[in-house]
């Protein structure tokens, strides 16, 4: 019996279910919940909603829990086992325990909430866990596994006949991964290990195996393994030839045969690669849409795909193992293994290592120390080194000697390499026929070159570095100061700490740079300031020079060309460049000339000599001055100007307007008249009208003066005024549209008023037709007629809907009177009424009479504008919203909004409020929370074994209450028979349809204290030693723990018993 299912029985236990038996044990059944119905026998339903089919004998557990298909169980709110609702076929063998939980295919298992199993044969345990293939195994949260594929942990994911074990792990086709986050990525990888947490492989890799934390695999068939190691992708896995010092060429190692070989297997490899990276395409467009919206064309065409790509992969194989066999012992055939990072400074020792035997096996230190004594004692070497402990070794005048003499490497530490090369420094390397180091820790390179000073260097034919820490390189090169450096065929350095670089460059002073061939360095001058034409210039920065950089010599002198623009400022020391001198030359040109200009007359510049850009100027402006500042004093003594009123346009000049002459100091005085203001800003003077004008006695506008204002009032010259808004009081203008509301309220009285009289004329016409036709010949019979149609006009004709004249008070007003002739007049009016208003605009109750009275079309319009004016605003806990008249342009808008819990939706002329999403989410998760806690307070107080009175076994139900939620609980508990394994398992259901599970494993050990006498007294009598105790009492637990194992599982196969018998029943 399987784990879920017995603890689906515990649960249908705690329920504490009623049964019924007729005797024959043929029909029994149980139902709990409102709305719960079931029409068969051998059913299980509890809880509100809950559904189980009929001849099924199935189990549903649960508000609205559904149990459609045969052995079915539904257990939890919204439980769904067996076919979906839309289907009609009988999906046997489920199993759906946890809310909104779903098994939908043959022997599916979902367990927790929203778990779903939705193939034959899929487990899926845990919150949100899915299976999306045959025979798939899915544990841990929201963890997802297809077909025959295993995913256990948090967000695991296995496709492909993968395993992936740990949170966050994945594992694709035929992969397996293990650890946190461990990965096999991409859809096409396959065949990949990859164990560790944050271990992974790169996208698509096949048959490759990471092992260790944060291990990390880049190409196929390769392996990394440890911590942090990875296994590179690399462009070729060709191996070193050590006697080309070169990688191996496999044209060169091939025998003739398999030259031929080799090239065709490329081709055919490549071309077959070509081929899957085609079919991979194909399924890949197929693989990246869901699988149940996958079409089942789509569905057969993948599975074909796949055999393909297997098919391929073997034919690529197939081809790889013919290739391998050729090139196996030069190049790595199947990637790499890696035990480290060497980049990343992570390396290993591989220890415990055997000598190789075959070519492709790895060699030990052995090996190679054997390979280095035979080579040291049959072969002799001009390459020498200095070890302390090979002292006076070897011919040290020719340096010819075995490996591990000194030789010609005289100075502990030296290095000699070359015939007649001799290294006596400390440390020293020399290198060349004929070289020599003898300064300590000095270096010379080269046929004859020579390092002597300490810690110098000496590279080239005949270079020479004498001075400390001095540099020679290139031929003849001389380096002799102390800390010099000579750079360049026979360059020479003496001066200390100079540079010398280029051909025959000298650099003879102190720090000084001679920069390029034959170039030579001279004593530096200081230089603090200078004079031209009696102007001097200066302090200069920099007056005191450190050294000096030579780039020629005299009569071999050299352009500086490239030179960035230095920085100008009265610190700055840097170079100046020609395009730098050419701008302040350009503006010092431009300068001269614009003042040329500016002064113009009789000005002059000198354009060469020493005098070059002088200016000289006479007769200044016709004034008879030679200079600027006498020309101006002269004309400040003669400066005048005239002011005079005048006219513009429609303006108007008053006063007496002449020419009047201001001189030197005078002020001319500016006024504002009339309706003006004039406002200064400095030499600015604003003139403006005011904003309330005063004394005026009109206002003309256009060029006609049509239009025009004046105290009389306003004369519009016959043209529109547009923009008027509604009139309200009864001295406020009245605009096109309330006229022509009022129009046509008139004009629909009036044709009210010529229908009525339309009908009397109607009535009149036929009393008169009538009357026509009896006319007699006599005048009194027709007087008789006249006063019968006059006695029958006065008793027919009415108003107001039977109203006789001289007695109206409805809407219409009916008298008559006798004319001279004695016929009868009738006079019909609209009977009008006055409206009053109250403060708000309300029209006050008319009495019967009234209201069947006209107003007048002003009144109605006043009512209706007064009512308008009213205003409109809402009121919450806090604050008032603006009010706004009900006759607001574009009508009134009030804007209904939520605050961050509640939300608001217009349409239409609805305005639904509601609480937000993430109100509701948090209302729900407090009721999840409440009906968990209430689980966890149930389960708490089951009681637990006892040991009293040797009872080993207890099964228990309890009750919890939490915040208004309920939940009953049933468990099961026990101790074996040494009582050191102690057992229980729980499962609780709460008022919402929420399932809770549990279950633990402890060992007790014995009395530590007792154990240690026990121990003491066995040394004491010298029957074992400690050690040996320690092993025994691990021995007597391990078999104590596989035997409470075998009780464990005689008691799991009691309740499988118990469970098939109750199915039976």
């Amino acid at each position: 019996m399987k784990k879920n299912n017995l603890i689906a029985f515990l649960i249908v236990i705690s329920s504490l279910s009623y049964s019924r038996n007729n005797g024959n044990n043929l029909n029994s059944y149980t139902i709990f919940g409102s709305n719960s119905i079931t029409t068969d026998t051998h059913n299980v339903q509890i809880g509100k909603d809950s559904k189980s089919e009929e001849d099924k004998k199935s189990i549903a557990i649960g508000s609205s829990s559904m149990s459609r298909g045969t052995n079915g169980v539904a257990i939890g709110n919204k439980a769904h086992a067996g076919a979906m609702p839309n289907l009609s076929n009988d999906v046997e063998n489920t199993v759906a325990i946890g809310t909104d939980s779903k098994a939908t295919a043959l022997d599916a298992i979902a367990i927790g909430n929203k778990a779903h199993a939705s193939t034959k044969y899929g487990i899926a345990i845990g919150t949100e866990t899915k299976t999306d293939g045959i025979g798939a195994i899915s544990l841990g949260y929201k963890s997802e596994a297809n077909s025959d594929s295993i995913a256990i942990g948090k967000e695991a994911v296995g496709y492909g006949k993968g395993i992936a074990l740990g949170e966050n792990s994945h594992s694709r086709r035929y992969s397996v991964a293990i650890g946190y986050m461990a990965d096999s990525k991409g859809v096409y990888s396959y065949g990949n290990v990859v164990i560790g947490s944050e271990s992974s492989t790169d996208e698509n890799l096949n048959f490759s195996t990471a092992i260790g934390y944060k291990a990390k695999v880049e190409e196929s068939y390769s392996t990394a393994i440890g911590s942090s190691s990875i296994a590179k992708k690399r462009d070729d896995r060709l191996g070193y030839d050590m006697f080309t010092n070169k990688v191996v060429k496999l044209e060169d190692k091939l025998e003739k045969a398999d030259k031929s070989k080799y090239t065709k297997l490329k081709e055919e490899i490549e071309k077959l690669k070509a081929e899957k990276g085609t079919l991979d395409k194909d399924a890949k467009d197929i693989i990246d849409k869901a699988y149940n919206s996958r079409t089942e064309d789509e569905k057969n065409k993948l599975t074909e795909l796949n055999k393909k790509i297997t098919s391929k992969i073997t034919e690529i194989n197939q081809k790889y193992g013919e290739y391998y066999k050729i090139v196996n012992v030069w190049e790595a055939t199947y990637g790499e293994v890696s035990i480290g990072d060497a980049k990343n400074g992570i390396t290993r020792q591989i220890t415990g290592l055997a000598a190789g035997k075959e070519d492709t096996d790895a060699v030990n230190v052995a090996q190679l120390k054997s390979l280095y004594n035979k080579f040291e004692s049959e072969n002799k070497t001009y390459f020498h080194v200095n070890s302390g402990e090979n002292k006076d070794t070897g011919d040290k005048d020719t340096n010819l000697g075995k490996i591990g003499e000194a030789a010609g490497a005289t100075g502990y530490g030296a290095i000699a390499v070359g015939i007649k090369t001799k290294a006596s420094g400390l440390n020293s390397i020399a290198i060349g026929k004929s070289s020599n180091s003898s300064g300590d820790n000095s270096i010379s390179m080269g046929i004859d070159s020579k390092a002597s000073g300490l810690t110098s260097m000496a590279i080239g034919v005949d270079a020479k570095a004498s001075g400390i820490t001095s540099i020679a390189i290139g031929s003849n090169a001389n380096a002799s100061g102390f800390g010099a450096i000579s750079l360049g065929l026979s360059s020479s350095s003496s001066g200390m700490h100079s540079l010398a670089i280029g051909q025959l460059a000298k650099a003879s002073e102190e720090k000084s740079v001679a920069l390029g061939s034959e170039s030579e360095t001279t004593k530096a001058v200081a230089t603090k300031d200078i004079e031209i034409n009696g102007i001097k210039y200066g302090e200069f920065a920099g007056k005191t020079p450190f050294s000096v950089i030579s780039i020629g010599y005299k009569d071999r002198e050299r352009q500086l060309q490239y030179v960035a623009a230095g920085q100008i400022s009265k610190e700055s020391t840097d170079a100046i460049n020609g395009s730098q001198l050419y701008w302040t030359n350009n503006v010092l040109g431009k300068f001269i000339d614009s003042t040329k200009s500016i002064l113009g007359g009789t000005v002059y510049v000198i354009k060469s000599g020493d005098d070059a850009g002088k200016l000289t100027m006479n007769n200044i402006g016709d004034t008879g001055k030679d200079n600027i500042h006498d020309a101006i004093k002269h004309l400040k003594e003669s400066i005048t100007f005239n002011v005079m009123a005048g006219k513009d346009g429609t303006g108007t000049a008053l006063g007496t307007i002449e020419s009047i002459k201001i001189k030197k100091d005078e002020v001319l005085t500016f006024k504002a008249g009339d309706n003006l203001t004039i406002t200064q800003n400095g030499k600015d003077f604003i003139y403006a009208l005011n904003k309330d004008l005063k004394g005026m006695n009109s206002i003309k506008f256009g060029d006609d003066d049509s239009v025009h204002i004046s105290k009389d009032g306003l004369n519009n010259g016959g043209k529109k005024i547009t923009n008027v808004a509604d009139g309200k009081d009864s001295t406020d203008a009245v605009n096109k549209g309330q006229l022509d509301k009022l129009e046509n309220k008139i004009s629909e009285t009036k044709t009210e008023i010529d229908n009525k009289i339309k009908e009397i004329d109607k009535k009149l016409d036929e009393k008169i037709e009538k009357i026509d036709k009896k006319i007699g010949d006599t005048k009194k019979e027709l007087t008789d007629k006249i006063d019968n149609v006059t006695k029958t006009l006065k008793t027919e004709i009415t108003a107001n809907g039977g109203e006789t004249e001289n007695n109206t008070k409805g809407s219409i007003t009916l008298t008559y009177k006798k004319s001279d002739a004695g016929h009868n007049i009738y006079d019909i009016s609209l009977s009008t009424t006055q409206l009053k208003l109250s403060s708000g605009g309300k029209v006050e109750t008319l009495n019967d009479e009234d209201t069947k009275k006209i107003a007048n079309a002003g009144e109605v319009a006043k009512a209706i504008n007064t009512l308008g004016n009213n205003t409109l605003s809402f009121g919450g806990d806090s604050g008032v919203t603006e009010k706004q008249s009900l006759n607001k342009d574009g009508g009134l808008n009030f804007n209904i909004k939520g605050s961050e819990n509640i939300k608001t939706k217009a349409k239409g002329n609805e305005v639904s409020i509601d609480i937000s999403e993430k109100m509701k989410t948090d209302i729900s998760k407090g009721v999840a929370a409440n009906s968990g806690v209430a689980n966890a307070i149930a389960m708490a107080n089951l009681p637990q074994v006892s040991t009293i009175g040797d009872k080993r076994h207890n099964i228990a139900g309890s009750y919890g209450y939490y915040n208004g939620e309920n939940a009953f609980a049933l468990g099961l508990s026990g101790v074996n028979e040494t009582g050191t394994l102690v057992y229980r398992a729980s499962g609780a259901l709460n008022t919402k349809g929420h399932v809770s599970l549990g279950a633990g494993l402890g060992y007790q050990f014995d009395n530590i204290g007792k154990r240690s006498k026990e121990i003491l007294k066995l040394q004491r009598n010298g029957n074992i030693n400690l050690l040996d105790e320690k092993v025994y009492e691990l021995d007597k637990e391990f078999k104590a723990l596989k035997e409470n194992n075998k009780t464990l599982e005689s008691r799991i196969a009691e309740l499988e018993k118990l469970m098939k018998e109750l199915r039976r029943n």
